[in-house]
């Protein structure tokens, strides 16, 4: 249910419904934790968990019942799509190869391919794997199927009053028109929510920072009609965007400087695609014809490439994970407390900790390895 006027002078401002709404998500009781997810007060925290499938670094709502979204730019009635779905007829191959270029340079990433690959702890069953880069895509502007939601409702409402530009990288302060403040409220276990995932911490920063979740839409579903969403319209002021704007924009928190955002600008703004990636496609769909998909490729202003050219070069890695690797494998984990039901003992803590002294996993932390790997 959206809560909504026609006349945008009479709806509230972006500060009075975030304090309205925080009041009122306070009194919403936890359901959504399992019988074992430990109940964790620090709110900056991240949990390490696991489903059947994979483990995620989980932004801490052990102690809150909902969780929220936004859009920066809603008129009166209006449905709220996915960015997938806002054409009426999304070209799905075009772009899965352009997301299948985003990974590969994703992958030329230590840090990413470590914890895609598994990391096998003595004593723990299932390897660590934490991997979902159609999510890491998605948080960098890439169309989706997914809602972005996160833990924090400043957070939503510093998006709901800035739009990014992907291309640029410029950040827009909006002080016109309306937006919207969405309320997810986790009336079920997490697990057994549909559509329902968490993005939480990655290899790269957006996802992080931004303490986000993925609410995955089907082809014509109005998020706004969704029976756990509450949505409340309020009106843009200069003062309340600057206010958020003071609040995140001071260490550029939430849109951090990192290279990989400017790689999958200069990505998207080449208007190419490579070989590589489109191999990859082809073997996800055998089905397709080859120079068919071409054809449509160049059809939509994309020439073909034989190579991806925006994969990390050794000085790139050197500068943000070689030349300091021990200090940035132990702070990425810092900030994670791991839940009990995963069985971890202190022993398994020092091994997953001192993971760039073991040789079995030198590739990932000495420079000369990797790349001698990656040529191999």
């Amino acid at each position: 249910m959206v809560y909504e006027l026609e006349n945008i002078e009479n709806l509230p401002t972006l500060r009075e419904v975030v304090k309205m709404v925080s009041e009122a998500v306070e009194k919403i009781p936890v359901v959504h934790r399992g019988p074992f997810t430990p109940v964790v007060t620090d709110e900056d925290l991240f949990l390490l968990t696991r489903t059947n499938l994979m483990y995620s670094l989980k932004p801490n709502i052990t102690t809150q019942g909902a969780i929220f979204g936004w859009q920066n730019d809603y008129t009166y009635g209006q449905p709220i799509f996915p960015s997938l779905f806002k054409n009426d007829t999304p070209n799905y191959m075009v772009n899965n190869v352009i997301r299948e270029d985003a990974e590969i340079i994703y992958a030329s990433h230590p840090l990413y391919k470590l914890l895609g690959s598994g990391i096998k702890i003595p004593g723990i069953h299932k390897p660590i794997q934490i991997l979902n880069p159609y999510g890491i895509s998605h948080s960098y502007g890439f169309p989706s199927p997914f809602i972005s939601l996160t833990q924090s409702i400043d957070i939503a409402a510093y998006h709901a009053c800035h739009n990014h530009d992907e291309l640029t990288g410029e950040t827009i302060n909006l002080t016109e028109g309306a937006g919207i403040l969405l309320v997810y409220h986790l009336t079920m276990p997490f697990s057994m929510t549909p559509g329902l995932s968490t993005l939480g911490k990655q290899a790269f920063l957006r996802p992080g920072v931004n303490r986000l979740f993925l609410m995955e839409c089907r082809p014509g579903m109005n998020f706004a009609e969704h029976p756990q969403v509450m949505g409340f319209q309020f009106r843009h002021t200069a003062e309340d965007t600057q206010f958020f704007s003071r609040q995140f924009d001071q260490l550029n928190s939430l849109y951090p400087d990192e290279t990989i955002a400017r790689k999958l600008s200069s990505l998207r703004k080449s208007e190419s695609f490579s070989d590589e990636a489109l191999n990859r496609n082809l073997a996800h769909n055998p089905n397709d014809n080859r120079s068919f998909n071409i054809i449509r490729l160049n059809s939509e202003g994309l020439n073909r490439v034989k190579f991806n050219q925006y994969r990390f070069t050794r000085d790139e890695l050197n500068r943000e994970w070689f030349d300091n690797v021990e200090d940035r494998w132990e702070g990425f984990w810092e900030d994670v407390v791991v839940a009990n039901y995963l069985g971890f003992k202190e022993e398994q803590m020092a091994y997953l900790l001192e993971l760039y002294q073991n040789k079995e996993f030198e590739r990932y932390f000495d420079a000369d390895a990797w790349f001698n790997t990656s040529k191999s």
